[in-house]
């Protein structure tokens, strides 16, 4: 299955997308799976070993993916109206 470019979506249209996906109840559930398995409720480092700096910076890239949700979900559509909006 092929995915669309986003290039080709405004930062409207992207912020739209992301609040009827996860405004929905069954979103909700998907969000709250996806803090849980990305290190937003718990430390980033999971072994009590020595700190392997390859799966902190995994996890640390989890964990921003979550928080970029977070950040969009959080935002108002009038700031991807005035180009204001969370992306990157």
């Amino acid at each position: 299955m092929s995915m669309p470019d986003t290039t080709t979506y405004t930062t409207l249209e992207i912020f739209r997308a992301y609040e009827a996906t996860f405004s929905t109840p069954i979103g909700q559930v998907v969000l709250e799976d996806l803090k849980r398995a990305n290190h937003l409720y718990g430390s980033l480092v999971t072994n009590s070993g020595p700190i392997d700096p390859m799966q902190m910076a995994i996890a640390e890239g989890e964990r921003n993916a979550i928080l970029r949700i977070l950040a969009i979900l959080q935002s108002k559509e009038s700031d991807y109206v005035t180009g204001n909006g969370a992306r990157g």
